[in-house]
């Protein structure tokens, strides 16, 4: 019940503290301010996690990332986030956030590196591509591009190309990735 007493509905254009503090939180009638523990309740709490052990800490924090993974697959239900892509992807970068950013452009980058490394050794003529592009646009493109910087701009169209098999492949393999280089601790 205390984690709820901060909790309250008022009525149109009402103001009223919320909890009984130095500094009581403010209500809007459009607007719900919600405190979770009260001061009171974190100091007591800091009290009994300071007498716990490493080891009861380490089960603690375990129990509550299951407990927080569990809740996350309900929400995940309740709007069903859980069966669309987006919605995973959104998961994904829920959990692993930064990581997730870097090895997408590192994945990014190893195929850039390939698409360069096999325009250049092919012996790709990548003015020549532009020039066939510009015959088929009615453009002049070839006259505004630096000869020495086709092939980087081929390399990156082609990469680019590339990310309807990238994205995938960079989702499919975030989570053992990131355990390899990362493992969890809880």
């Amino acid at each position: 019940m205390s984690t709820f007493r901060s909790l309250h509905r008022l009525s149109l254009g009402a103001l009223r503290p919320l909890r009984q503090s130095s500094k009581p939180l403010i209500q809007l009638a459009w607007h719900r301010c919600y405190t979770p523990i009260t001061p009171d309740e974190e100091e007591k709490e800091k009290a009994r996690v300071a007498s716990l052990t490493p080891f009861q800490k380490d089960q603690e924090l375990r129990r509550y990332n299951r407990e927080i993974a569990r809740l996350e697959a309900l929400k995940g239900i309740n709007t069903g986030e859980r069966y669309t892509w987006s919605g995973r992807y959104k998961s994904l970068a829920r959990d692993y956030g930064m990581p997730l950013v870097v090895w997408y452009w590192a994945v990014w980058g190893v195929t850039f590196v390939g698409c360069f490394t096999v325009i250049s050794v092919g012996g790709v003529d990548a003015m020549a591509l532009v020039a066939k592009a510009d015959a088929m646009t009615g453009w002049d493109l070839v006259s505004k591009i630096d000869p020495s910087l086709g092939r980087i701009g081929l390399a990156v169209v082609v990469n680019e190309m590339v990310e309807p098999l990238r994205l995938p492949m960079v989702i499919v393999t975030v989570k053992p990735v990131m355990d390899q280089i990362f493992p969890p601790k809880y």
